[in-house]
């Protein structure tokens, strides 16, 4: 175990990083802050503060040591601070920090913040105090054993799935007038002069088995069921379960459909997230678009003989769906079919199918097994993108063509064995498939498209068949374990930066006059009438052309470090492929500017300023409004493309480290960082009100989120779906405080 000289790391009063094995913590009396990059072991036991109990709670986000291990209060010089339930900031909850107590009380405070509660699987009972008008979304989602909730007579709001997966409550007492319970029903409901009541909360009580009466049926198709449903029996004669008949009907966990039943419709049971089990008989023939997408606890599914398509999406979601039988009737398996069943281990597809649409399998991740049949001819876009635990893949002899990321981020498939008759491997159809070692490339295959093996890290050697004429950008980018290329004679076309980042190449053999091997430059090179281009350099060539660019830039980072030691500044030179850079560090975040040459004599006029702006704590929108006054380099339009209404959206490749979306964006499309591994700061104006889906998804190093405005501003930000997947940032530094990132 660490010291307790050596646990912390404190800088400027703010505690950045905390040893990983700590069991014990003395933060010495001064420190203002526990920075974003603290994160406590959990072996954490006790935490002992040199300073006062008034001064610990101005410590800003002081919370933090209550998160890790098993921390129950703070020493101070002059008493105990004990552990809280929840945080309050201004007049609302903000964060649960402690999800093992069976009972809360939320008094004091006006509003309950979206998501505080959620998955406190402990908690029993709820007693919201008078004074709370407001809960959020999600505030208790998936309080599983939540048994008791009592509601003030100020409540006026809660929230879209406030007590979503709170299946086991037995008791609810409402003050409110516009949340009243119904004791018939057995269900919370809203309820509004001018509109039509709606259900909040249901009890657990096993007197939901819905009567045939609450059955809505018209000429022999179930139209509606009560949305308080637990167990339902549709009776003999109904012919059709109409579209929307059970959506949403949440506490819905059984149903039994007779034989009578033909179609199951559109959105059928789409989000009965209770439902566990169900048995489609055999007279079924037709199941609709979404028919139990959404149906989140269902764990197995018999199709019956005689369905002769699986809709779109007609399993969407299932993610504890974790076997599925297929009959040989059907024929075909519409896009998205199963899409994010997680759970599902293996499947058989039949005979008579012959195309598996686009994302049919999409993020299947526990999928270790599929077999695909003979007959089919076409593998769609995304079909089996990141099923991450498939291992291997045949592929029929009948099939010709394979779609966009049709196995990217197969993160374990290490074998793939390709029929006879494929012609097109379309763009980054295996890309990041990072177990796959070697890989046979049919001659029938003419075209190797853009990005299809990047990111291959295990890939050891390629050899490209005769026949094969053109590799795609990027093809076999950052596939770092590559030794060996083997290139046809047919080869007519190589794009820009189809072996980008493969520095271990030791072997080349060309047979393409338009690409010959230099063995005496080691150069693979690309030849016309009038240019001839270097493309390829064997790992050593590489590593000797880096030592050149060192070299290079050395005079430029001398006249920096020499400027820097004169100010006796903190902040350091940063050294890239083609240039020195200096980062100035703020108060949060930084700033990359990038010297050039010819600009060296207006660095000694007007760094010193810069360093004193920086000293006085200025924040990264500060100095770079310094840098754009003096016309220091601005990277951010090269990389970024600025439409009419100011959105902004990925221009080409990006590889900065500090980055600032200029002001006035406001809005950042989808993707438009997403996979920038380099990236390690960003800084936000307050002018953007839009994030899309995905727009810094897996930029697993960008540890530092700055927003030019304020937290309530922050909040006011439309975010996408998975904007922020897979960063390393936990929280955004707003001009006026910080705010936990929540994963959408």
């Amino acid at each position: 175990m660490a010291s307790e000289e050596d646990v912390l790391t404190i800088e400027d009063g703010v505690v950045t990083a905390c040893k990983e094995d700590a069991e014990r913590i003395v933060i010495p009396a001064g420190v203002t802050r526990l920075g974003s990059g603290f994160s406590a072991s959990e072996k954490l036991k006790e935490v002992v503060f040199e300073g006062t109990m008034a001064e610990w709670e101005n410590i800003k986000y002081s919370y933090k040591v209550f998160i890790y291990g098993d921390v129950k209060c703070v020493k101070c010089a002059d008493g105990e601070v004990k552990k809280s339930v929840y945080i309050v900031s201004g007049d609302a909850v903000q964060l649960c920090i402690d999800r093992n107590v069976k009972n809360v009380t939320v008094e004091g405070v006006k509003k309950i913040n979206p998501r505080v509660f959620r998955q406190s699987e402990v908690l029993e009972h709820l007693v919201i105090g008078e004074g709370v008008t407001e809960i959020g979304d999600g505030a208790f989602l998936h309080c599983s054993s939540l048994k008791s909730v009592s509601l003030p007579s100020t409540l006026k709001k809660i929230g879209k799935d406030a007590f979503d997966e709170c299946y086991s409550v037995e008791k609810i007492e409402s003050a409110s007038p516009l949340f009243k319970f119904d004791e018939e029903k057995s269900t919370l409901y809203y309820v509004h002069p001018k509109k039509e009541r709606q259900p909040i909360l249901s009890l657990k009580k096993e007197l939901h088995k819905v009567p045939e009466s609450f059955l809505t049926i018209e000429n022999g198709v179930v139209t509606k069921c009560h949305e308080s449903a637990v167990s339902v029996v549709i009776p003999d004669g109904v012919t059709a379960i109409g579209e929307n008949a059970f959506n949403k009907c949440e506490s819905l966990k059984s149903v039994v459909i007779p034989e009578s039943v033909r179609e199951i419709g559109k959105c059928a049971f789409h989000y009965c997230e209770a439902l566990e089990s169900v048995v489609i008989p055999k007279g079924v023939t037709a199941i609709g678009n979404c028919a139990f997408a959404n149906c989140t606890r269902l764990k197995e599914v018999v199709i019956p003989e005689g369905v002769t398509e699986i809709s779109y999406c007609a399993f969407e979601k299932c993610s504890a769906l974790e076997e599925v039988t297929i009959p040989e009737s059907v024929t075909s398996i519409v896009a998205a079919a199963f899409n994010n069943c997680s759970s599902l281990k293996s499947v058989v597809i039949p005979n008579g199918v012959k195309q598996i649409e686009s994302w049919t399998f999409k993020n299947c991740a526990s999928l270790e097994q599929v077999t695909i049949p003979e007959g089919v001819v076409q593998i769609g876009m995304e079909a089996f993108c990141c099923c991450s635990s498939l291992k291997s893949i045949v592929l029929p002899n009948s099939l010709t063509a394979i779609g966009e990321q049709a196995f990217d981020n197969c993160t374990s498939l290490s074998s793939v064995t390709f029929g006879d008759k494929i012609t097109e491997i379309a763009p980054f159809s295996f890309m990041r498939c990072e177990s796959l070692k070697s890989i046979e490339i049919p001659s029938t295959v003419s075209e190797i498209g853009v990005g299809v093996f990047a990111d291959c890290t295990a890939l050891s050697g390629i050899v490209i068949p005769e026949g094969v004429t053109k590799i795609g950008k990027n093809a076999f980018y950052k596939c770092t374990a590559l030794s060996s290329i083997e290139i046809p004679s047919t080869m007519a076309k190589i794009e820009k930066d189809a072996f980008e980042d493969c520095e271990a190449v030791e072997k080349i053999v060309s047979k393409s006059p338009m690409f010959p091997f230099n063995e005496k430059t080691r150069k693979l090179y690309a030849v016309t009438k009038t240019t001839k281009n270097a493309i390829l350099s064997l790992g050593k060539d590489i590593a000797k052309q880096a030592k050149i660019d060192e070299v290079q830039n050395a005079s430029a980072s001398a006249v920096l470090e020499s400027i820097l030691s004169e100010h006796k500044s903190k902040n350091k030179v940063v050294r890239g492929e083609k240039s020195a850079s200096l980062l100035i560090k703020a108060s949060f975040g930084g700033i990359e500017i990038l010297l050039l040459d010819s600009k060296v004599q207006k660095w000694m006029k007007t760094l010193p300023s810069l360093l004193d702006l920086a000293a006085t704590g200025a924040d990264a929108f500060a100095l770079k409004k310094f840098a754009d006054e003096n016309a220091l380099e601005d990277k951010s339009r090269k990389y970024l493309t600025i439409s009419k209404n100011d959105s902004v959206s990925r221009k080409k490749k990006l590889k900065p480290v500090y980055f600032f979306i200029p002001d006035g964006v406001t809005s950042i499309e989808g993707r438009t960082f997403s996979f920038t591994e380099t990236l390690k700061f960003t800084a936000i104006p307050s002018t953007v009100t839009e994030i899309g889906g995905t727009a810094f998804e897996e930029c697993t190093f960008l540890t530092e989120i700055a927003f030019g405005g304020t937290v309530a501003q922050w909040n006011a930000v439309k975010k996408g779906k998975s904007w922020c997947k897979g960063i390393g940032a936990k929280s955004v530094q707003c001009t006026d405080g910080e705010v936990e990132i929540e994963v959408y």
